[in-house]
């Protein structure tokens, strides 16, 4: 089964119903998540399943072109500068980075 692994609940994200996760991009990860659409996926939070949800949409923006609120609603924090730190953590290279937006639907 597909797997979908976060170390934090960014903004308690992961209890609502949809929730976005915010990704940095290469080729083969889009590839990957592009096959997997209407999908299964097992949550897991800190190597623990916490869930199963389903890959509802896949998309592609630049960092700087990603809505605040969207920004906001994913991490949980309103700093622009805190926001862009977090990603920076996670590998995006600066505000002209491509990254990609998935959105998971939760199964009852």
């Amino acid at each position: 089964m597909n797997t979908i692994r976060f170390s934090h609940n960014w903004n308690s994200k992961l209890s609502q119903k949809v929730f976005t996760t915010i990704r940095t991009y290469t080729d083969w990860k889009f590839e990957f998540y592009q096959k997997q659409h209407n999908r299964e996926f097992e949550i897991i939070l800190n190597n623990e399943v916490i869930g199963k949800c389903k890959l509802r949409r896949e998309e592609i923006m630049v960092y700087q072109d990603i809505p605040r609120a969207l920004l906001a609603s994913d991490t949980g924090l309103t700093q622009f500068s805190s926001i862009y730190e977090i990603f920076k953590k996670f590998g995006m290279k600066g505000v002209e980075s491509k990254m990609i937006i998935l959105t998971f639907e939760k199964e009852e």
